[in-house]
């Protein structure tokens, strides 16, 4: 029986328990500090005394005194980080074991405690606690122990704290303690760090509570015996949990006691797939859900099969080499874990890493430095794939139209131009006929996903390269210039037409300057209105417009369960509120670009005449590189554009098969189809005996396991170690980054975890993590953009710089370091933001 069941229902008959279920944060606050009033007046009855005595019978004699500590449902688990939160009594006497009992059960009330479920989603209004008592060891050393690095994510490395005395010295952060750092696997310390140990914690034989400062801190509370035993414990426990955990542990005498455990709860999840076992060499992963597309989080089941397609037809384009794009082992890469990794490894023996580097720099500076650092011996993988044989001149065969085209674009520009848009109308041709011809899920994702891959390969590639080294060319030529000059310079790259995301941002302020700011104070009444019908006509035809062409984009529209705008009104017109000129009068974006354009072609013409007086072939140069990056400059991002819309098909199609899916009792709602893979949906179609059902509970699982971590790093390897250069700093209260779209600004913080979180201010600096084009309408209202991912081919570099956005990226741990209401100086131009007062 429940040793806590009659207290339960006592605290059930108190109204305030019923006031834990009501919405009112300040009623709840009530609730729980009466409930806390009420168990500290819970008495023992005769029931609880007798399981207690018999408890206490079985357990061996001692020092006479014990630790009573918490063991909540919820607070050893991988997902949640209750520990702590609830109390432990250290040195109860026998006499006082009751009263610490009672308040260990307490602090599951305690408010910290409490709003921590709720953020997790596990309020859970039963207690869920149990209460261990143990014997209280005389402790001479103690500490913590993880099985896997938390620091660097590593699980081939165990980390030990320790200090003389009990380890409440530790956990309640009084003393700094002794770090080891030890190979899981090998006898090697790979780091001792000597903790100042300031205060240990012991009881006397007469069972008195004892301080001492600075005890043997000049002393390691370790021996090498002991750490390796340390580290095998851990080891043995993490084998049982079948998972990484940390452990508290205490030596007496000879003997080593495990007091606690639990997983590790701030480790990333990494797909078994990606790991090698020990003594196998180390594989390096590029993530390029994070490089290439800015998406934090984990894709769907649904859309991992998707990019798993679109990865696996990109790399067979390219190479010629089948299952190239769908092993993450043999190949170069696949959609694993709910993410899109590329094999630096496997990657190494194609090409050296500053060629790797070079490809990556434009989309992230940071990951591009860390890369063009890397041992090619310490990382290449020591045998060479069977798919990699012949790779190099087959891939160069099969890119020469791609580097034709190119040369033509670069040469004449206007004859590219000509042609792309000519194939652009035939893509658009070509997949509207297969929409309609391909009734089958699969055979379009197939057919759609090679018509993208061909798209970019044999147009949007060339456009790009172009844009690419117009832009490259044009900073080289006035690298050595002075500062007033290379201003200029960078004054070339903005304002371009046809850019499909700025368009968007500027059609988005065009719906908003047709709306009544009194209707934007109620934004559930007026898509309602416009789901009516009962807006003016022209608002309605701008309204289906915008729908019609950006409906499919959105926060992490690469994948097919991303709702879009068409499917999610209320974050569309939250971000039209945003822009509304009502709010922000001086960041309207069509005055902007105008004046942006001008100011553009007065940078043209004021570096021309700068040209023109070093010669003419100079002026000449410099006037066609200026002439490639106006023709190409703007499309940089049709690219992704072109993959959105067709995922926005996948989409509905998918949509259409989950309705009649769960029309059909076999599923629970049509959204439920995302959490399918693309295979799982064909067969379940084939097979009506197929328990789809599970099927989604069992995909959800592991898709929640990984989807609850936001900020999965760009590089880490096989043993789960996160690669990234050191925190730059640019002196006191300064952060380095790397400066993507000139210009400075000072102004408030403003972090955000996702888009339309929190409302974005006239000059706000916006700080995020990374950034997909769904973050677009929130650039119109800030003063600048600060990113921790990020290079000058990112879209939100792109962005920026359309809008003229001062933006620093690859700040690390910007979102951490930042806080809202922080005045900051960013510096644009030179890769610095300066934090005011410090």
């Amino acid at each position: 029986m429940d040793f806590f069941a009659e207290w339960t229902a006592i605290l059930r008959k108190d109204d305030a328990w019923q006031n834990l279920l009501a919405a009112d944060e300040g009623l709840q606050d009530e609730s729980i500090r009466r409930i806390s009033a009420v168990c500290s007046t819970l008495d023992y009855s005769g029931f609880q005394r007798g399981m207690l005595r018999r408890a206490l019978a079985r357990l061996p004699g001692g020092s006479g005194l014990y630790a009573v500590r918490s063991s909540a449902a919820d607070e050893d688990m991988a997902d949640t980080a209750c520990a702590g939160m609830y109390r432990t009594r250290l040195g109860v006497r026998e006499e006082m074991l009751e009263s610490a009992v009672r308040d260990v059960f307490t602090s599951w009330f305690e408010p910290g405690a409490f709003w921590y479920r709720q953020e997790k989603d596990r309020s859970g209004r039963d207690p869920g606690m149990a209460v261990i008592v143990q014997c209280l060891v005389k402790s001479d050393v103690s500490g913590v122990a993880f099985s896997a690095n938390p620091q660097n994510n590593s699980r081939y490395e165990v980390v030990i704290n320790a200090n003389f005395g009990l380890c409440e010295s530790i956990v309640s952060g009084r003393a700094t303690p002794d770090l080891f750092i030890v190979s899981k696997y090998e006898d090697e310390i790979l780091q001792r760090q000597q903790g100042a140990k300031e205060v240990s914690l012991f009881f006397s034989p007469g069972r008195t509570r004892i301080e001492r400062a600075g005890d043997r801190n000049g002393e390691w509370s370790l021996s090498e015996a002991e750490i390796y035993l340390l580290r095998d414990l851990a080891r043995e426990i993490e084998r049982l949990f079948c998972c990484p955990v940390d452990i508290e542990w205490t030596l007496s005498g000879d003997t080593c006691y495990l007091l606690q455990a639990r997983p590790i709860t701030a480790l990333l999840p990494l797909d078994e797939r990606l790991l090698t076992s020990p003594g196998e060499p180390r594989r390096l992963y590029m993530d390029l859900t994070l490089i290439e597309h800015g998406m934090q989080g984990a894709l769907t089941p649904f859309g991992s099969s998707w990019l798993d397609r679109i990865l696996s037809y990109t790399l067979e384009e390219l190479t010629g080499v089948r299952g190239i794009g769908s092993s993450i082992a043999g190949g170069l890469g696949q959609a694993i874990g709910g993410r899109l990794y590329l094999n630096i490894s496997n990657l190494l023996w194609l090409e050296k890493p500053w060629m790797i580097a070079l490809q990556f720099e434009g989309l992230d500076a940071s990951t591009a430095e860390t890369i063009r650092d890397l041992d090619p011996q310490e990382w290449r993988n020591p045998e060479k794939p069977e798919m990699m044989a012949w790779i190099v001149p087959r891939s160069l065969w099969r890119s020469k139209d791609l580097i034709g085209r190119a040369m033509l674009g670069f040469l004449l520009p206007d004859v590219l131009q000509g042609r792309y848009a000519a194939e652009i109308s035939a893509f658009k041709t070509t997949l509207e006929a297969l929409d309609a011809k391909t009734p089958d899920l699969q055979e379009f994702c197939e057919g759609s996903g090679r018509l993208i891959v061909r798209l970019v390969k044999e147009s949007t590639g060339a456009t790009l390269i172009d844009a690419e080294a117009a832009r490259l060319l044009l900073r080289r030529m006035f690298a050595a210039e002075p500062p007033e000059v290379r201003a200029l310079a960078d004054r070339l790259d903005r304002a371009h037409p046809e850019n499909v995301t700025t368009e968007m941002g500027r059609s988005l302020h065009r719906l908003a300057t047709q709306i009544d700011p009194l209707l934007l104070e109620d934004l559930p009444a007026l898509a309602e209105r416009i789901h009516r019908g009962e807006m003016p006509v022209s608002f309605m035809e701008a309204w289906e417009g915008f729908i019609k062409v950006y409906g499919c984009r959105g926060p992490r529209e690469i994948d097919p369960a991303a709702k879009g705008y068409a499917g999610d009104w209320m974050l569309l017109l939250t971000q039209i509120r945003n822009v509304h000129p009502a709010g922000c009068r001086e960041q309207n974006p069509e005055k902007r670009f105008l004046l942006m354009q001008q100011d553009r072609k007065q940078a043209y013409a004021d570096l021309y005449a700068h040209c023109r007086k070093q010669g003419l072939l100079k002026a000449l140069y410099f006037r066609h590189l200026c002439r490639v990056l106006a023709a190409f400059g703007g499309l940089r991002e049709d690219h992704k554009y072109y993959l959105v819309m067709v995922t926005g098909l996948v989409r509905s199609r998918a949509l259409l098969i989950g309705r009649q899916l769960a029309s059909m009792g076999r599923i629970d709602t049509a959204e439920d189809v995302f959490m399918l893979s693309i295979e799982d949906v064909r067969s379940g179609l084939l097979n009506s005996d197929a328990d789809l059902r599970a099927r989604v509970e069992s995909n959800r699982a592991g898709y929640r396991r990984f989807d609850r971590h936001h900020r999965f790093p760009a590089l880490i390897d096989s043993w789960g170690h996160i690669r990234r250069r050191p925190l730059k700093g640019h002196g006191p209260g300064g952060l380095a980054g790397y400066g993507v779209s000139g210009g400075t600004a000072c102004g408030p913080v403003k972090v955000l975890r996702y888009p339309g979180e929190k409302e974005i201010h006239p000059g706000d600096i916006l700080v995020i993590a990374a950034a997909d084009p769904g973050w677009t309408p929130w650039f119109i209202t800030a003063g600048g953009v600060i990113l921790e991912v990020g290079g000058l081919l990112q879209h939100a570099a792109i962005t920026a710089r359309e809008y003229g956005k001062p933006c620093v990226v690859c700040v690390e741990n910007a979102t951490s370091i930042l806080s809202d209401g922080q005045e900051v100086v960013l510096d644009g131009s030179h890769g610095a933001v300066w934090i005011v007062g410090r």
